[in-house]
């Protein structure tokens, strides 16, 4: 036994070091290797790119109807260290900067300027103060200080530190604090022509109101003066979320080697104006714009920040605070949000935003995050054709990163590539556990041979010792059948009992067949003789012609047949190959193409409109062959457990199953599984979860 025990501690000792090993070597690799050079860094950086959202919104009702206002915008903004680090703008932050009353009369203003434009003139005070009296607030001020991740998810932020730009450039869109009479506050009321769409959403007017567009105001345009010192501290904000394992990448200094470089600018699109806030944070790509770095050709900045440098690129109101990466691949600061000339935008330098982290005592990541590099894996597998690769590197990724947008996109991608054969075998992971598993077989082999050669057959298990029995004993009743025929003849009529497992009948099945002994009850075990073959008598031949009978033997033998059972009821014992929808699901639609693919999201009982409008749409698609509101998916009015999709009058179409399937026209009931297709480049799938 001290022997037996010596080689169970060694076998358990090898074992021990190849498992470890295996994921040491991992891990180890993970950590210590560089990013695959074939991976964009654009690539990795866009699932840091996040939309900060910040400002109040507010609802009036006044003439018989409701007016929501809001004030504030929208900007992007870039993780910079996995814990939650953001840096973004530091106007889209300063309305959080003032009191409550401020806020209120920011609100109470925007309002006077909407009805201002109802009624087509500028209002007289006399006129204000009679607006003012005859409007109530009927939905309370709303705060708005978010952050939405890659995927959609919108999560609460706290300012760590935010600098003030100076006044001289302000955007024209920054609310005017008044001291004129304001609309008194009362309790929140309903009244006819109002509808409330629940918590987070405005009312609206239910009859049909001619609304007028908003304006669109221009980026204001603020050269530098010569004399004047430009601070790029002041232009930044560090905000915090309630996050961790996030994506993230280390930024690199600006220098005067970086001026004629071509650069991209990664942002979100569209306008930053308030109205945006009026709407449910909605699932939008990022946007890629090209351009190059040039020097400033005016004023100057503190040589501790690096050189005062612009880059030239089309970037979008909405897209300030995004990062600017070279042609190197470097991460060398963030796009400004003032715009020095046409399609000119300062850049933040990387210099200045470590200074501003470290007013907030947060601190950027000095190397990639456990997310990137994970992500930069898939994304070299997924290049490489490794689709079963990929999904296993991405479904670790998920687990460490829920809200990683462009890995699920991925993940969809990969399944459907490998669902249609395109998969190329990874070796390397092959040939690792190919080695691990036979060093496993050769030291389990080992060690029960060194128990034989101690113990004997005692070295091994009862039943494995059975089994060795009955070969052993087969091979001898072979040997002799070939020498003596009598002998054989004996073995083979030897009768040994076999046992049948017998499911149970439904108790509504039909009474046994005349002649035959009825079936026994679940669980039971029949025994019958295994007897060397015969004639099959009168009654087996009469069970085996029989039909809804089934022989319980494996050869034809004297065993009398057993009634088979008759099919279960359908609320009993096998279940459906087709799951139809569960009462209490979810339905859910799964973008399988376009710019959002992998994106899912649960239809609401309001229903969601799919389009190109960020203002008026749920769900936004940046695609220029979708119209400003495409289609509506939501409950069936008249059957609130049903799934519709309305086409709105779109220019390119909506289709049912494929692309070149049937158009729709008007609405039409979705199934479990069906797939719609807007347009011919994005299509969604409807299931209940």
């Amino acid at each position: 036994m001290i022997l037996s025990k010596k080689i169970r501690k060694g076998v358990g000792l090898v074992v021990a070091a190849l498992l470890l090993g295996q994921a040491s070597l991992t891990t180890v690799a993970d950590a210590a290797d560089p990013l695959p050079p074939d991976v964009s860094v654009v690539e990795l950086a866009k699932p840091a790119v996040v939309q900060v959202r910040a400002g109040a919104t507010a609802t009036f009702r006044f003439s018989d109807r409701a007016w929501p206002v809001a004030v504030g915008g929208t900007a992007s903004g870039f993780i910079v260290n996995p814990d939650g680090a953001v840096v973004t703008s530091s106007r889209i932050i300063e309305l959080l900067q003032k009191d409550d009353t401020a806020i209120r009369n920011a609100l109470a203003e925007r309002f006077f300027n909407e009805v201002q434009k109802q009624v087509g003139h500028r209002l007289s005070e006399t006129e204000r103060l009679g607006v003012a009296e005859n409007t109530t607030l009927i939905e309370e001020v709303k705060v708005y200080k978010q952050v939405v991740l890659s995927d959609g998810q919108a999560v609460d932020f706290d300012i760590r530190w935010t600098g003030s730009p100076p006044p001289e450039a302000l955007t024209t869109s920054t609310p005017v604090y008044s001291s004129r009479p304001v609309p008194r506050i009362q309790r929140p009321v309903t009244g006819e022509g109002v509808e409330n769409l629940g918590e987070g959403v405005s009312p609206v007017i239910t009859e049909p109101v001619t609304v007028k567009e908003p304006e669109q105001t221009p980026e204001p345009i603020i050269p530098l003066s010569a004399n004047k010192e430009f601070d790029p501290v002041q232009e930044l904000a560090v905000l915090k979320i309630n996050a961790s394992n996030l994506p993230s990448l280390p930024l690199m200094a600006a220098d005067k080697d970086d001026v004629g470089q071509r650069a991209t600018v990664i942002g979100y699109a569209g306008n930053a104006d308030a109205t945006a806030l009026l709407a449910p944070a909605s699932l939008m790509s990022v946007a890629v714009s090209s351009g190059s770095v040039t020097a400033t050709k005016s004023g100057k900045m503190n040589a501790n920040y690096g050189p005062l440098i612009d880059v030239e690129a089309t970037i979008g109101p909405a897209g300030a605070g995004g990062p600017v990466i070279t042609d190197k691949g470097e991460i060398i600061g963030l796009a400004g949000r003032t715009a020095r000339a046409i399609g000119v935008y300062p850049v933040i330098n990387t210099q200045a935003v470590l200074a501003a982290l470290g007013k907030s005592g947060l601190s950027n990541a000095s190397e990639p995050s456990e997310a990137t590099r994970v992500y930069a894996s898939a994304l070299d597998m997924f290049s490489n054709g490794h689709m079963s690769k990929t999904m296993s590197i991405l479904e670790d990724l998920l687990k460490l990163c829920p809200h990683h947008g462009p890995a699920k996109a991925l993940m969809t991608e990969a399944r459907q590539r490998k669902e249609a054969g395109d998969d190329n075998i990874y070796w390397p992971d092959m040939a690792l556990y190919g080695g691990i598993t036979l060093a496993l077989i050769a030291a389990g082999g080992g060690y029960m041979g060194l128990r034989y050669r101690k113990l004997g057959p005692a070295a091994f298990p009862p039943a494995l010792r059975r089994l060795m029995s009955r070969l052993g004993a087969k091979k001898g009743t072979d040997r002799g059948a070939e020498g003596d025929g009598s002998a054989a003849e004996s073995a083979a009529t030897k009768e040994k009992p076999i046992s049948f497992y017998i499911p149970k009948d439904p108790p509504d099945s039909s009474a046994p067949a005349p002649g035959v002994s009825p079936a026994p009850s679940m669980g039971d075990v029949l025994e019958f003789p295994f007897a060397a073959p015969s004639k099959p008598s009168a009654q087996a031949k009469e069970n085996k012609e029989r039909p809804g009978l089934m022989v319980a033997a494996a050869s034809d033998s004297a065993v009398d047949a057993l009634p088979a059972p008759s099919q279960p009821s359908v609320a009993g014992k096998v279940a459906s190959l087709w799951r139809t929808p569960k009462a209490d699901a979810k339905p859910v639609i799964e973008f399988i193409s376009g710019p959002l693919t992998g994106r899912r999201m649960v239809v609401p009982r309001e229903g969601l409109l799919v389009g190109r409008d960020p203002l008026t749409c749920q769900v936004v698609l940046d695609d220029p062959f979708i119209s400003k509101q495409h289609i509506f998916v939501g409950p069936d009015p008249l059957d609130k457990t049903a799934i519709i999709v309305t086409d709105k009058g779109s220019t390119n179409g909506t289709f049912l199953d494929s692309p070149a399937g049937e158009r729709l026209e008007g609405t039409r009931t979705l199934q479990n599984g069906d797939q719609v297709y807007l347009g011919q480049r994005n299509a969604f799938v409807l299931r209940f979860e």
